[in-house]
């Protein structure tokens, strides 16, 4: 059984200094000398910090590596001893370095992860290593809704099934690939590619995709906007206009995500838009409006 306890390892970054916290359930008996070592292809067992403890019923400590100890192959060994007279416990963990993938999204691509575990030791000393798996939901290719009048922006979610560290930033950039006059009011200082703004929000333990700033709608023609016109009224959807319906019921659309997590994920999604009827009438919140059959 190994005195050291409840210390977990997050992959490192290789530029920058590591920080972690040794954790040693002292043992009666007297002074304790304890050591942390590393080794990869350039170092064999380097004395990262050496500790001449008296007796304590706990060890806290913060141990540090400094990026010159990092190398090429991707992990590093530490190894952890504490040792007196006729005593010696020992632990040995690998640690990973962090990785930045990247993904193009498809209908049978369910996940994203990484085979370089986070490593933890728990309260009575076992050590275990975890892989991240962040579960993708409502990423198909094509996305079909039977009335042609608006595209809402909660098909989307993400869910980390990692067992501590969850999702700390996703960053999103939303593209309409048309240039329909449609849009003309959609981010209207560029001519084509035009960008909305989303975001994932925390729920629970997933995040869910919604719009980040608002969109405004004309009433009467349905006419989007994305900044705030004279007759336009907030909403959370990108509305099409009236009588669109033959030259805007396939659209194609492009999200690219940046996800930090233990990991960097950088996630490509095409998906086409299709609807299969039109409308008669303006249908904000639902209202003067007639389906065709």
């Amino acid at each position: 059984m190994s005195y050291f306890r409840n210390m977990r390892w997050e992959p490192y970054v290789k530029n920058q200094t590591y920080l972690f916290n040794l954790e040693f359930a002292y043992p009666p008996g007297g002074p304790m000398a304890i050591e942390v070592r590393l080794s990869n292809t350039v170092y064999n067992r380097a004395l990262i910090i050496a500790l001449n403890m008296n007796a304590s019923t706990l060890i806290q400590t913060p141990v540090v590596i400094y990026p010159y100890l990092f190398d090429q192959s991707g992990s590093l060994m530490l190894y952890f001893r504490a040792y007196r007279n006729q005593f010696e416990s020992t632990l040995q963990v690998r640690v990973y370095e962090k990785e930045s993938k990247n993904y193009l999204i498809h209908d049978q691509l369910l996940s994203v992860g990484s085979n370089k575990p986070t490593a933890e030791v728990n309260a009575v000393g076992v050590i275990s290593y975890r892989h991240e798996t962040i579960a993708l939901q409502g990423f198909q290719s094509l996305i079909v809704e039977p009335y042609f009048y608006a595209m809402h922006f909660r098909y989307w979610t993400l869910k980390s099934q990692h067992a501590w560290k969850k999702l700390t930033n996703i960053h999103v950039t939303f593209t309409i690939l048309s240039t329909h006059p449609a849009f003309i009011l959609i981010d209207p200082t560029s001519q084509m590619n035009k960008k909305i703004g989303l975001h994932f929000t925390a729920e629970m333990d997933v995040f869910k995709s919604r719009l980040r700033e608002p969109l405004y709608v004309d009433l009467q023609t349905l006419i989007p906007s994305s900044l705030v016109q004279e007759g336009y009224v907030e909403t959370e959807s990108l509305f099409f206009p009236i009588n669109s319906f033959a030259s805007l019921k396939t659209i194609e659309f492009k999200m690219d995500l940046v996800v930090a997590a233990i990991h960097q994920y950088t996630l490509t999604y095409f998906f086409t838009y299709e609807t299969l009827k039109p409308l008669l009438g303006p249908c904000y919140q639902a209202r003067y409006c007639v389906g065709v059959a």
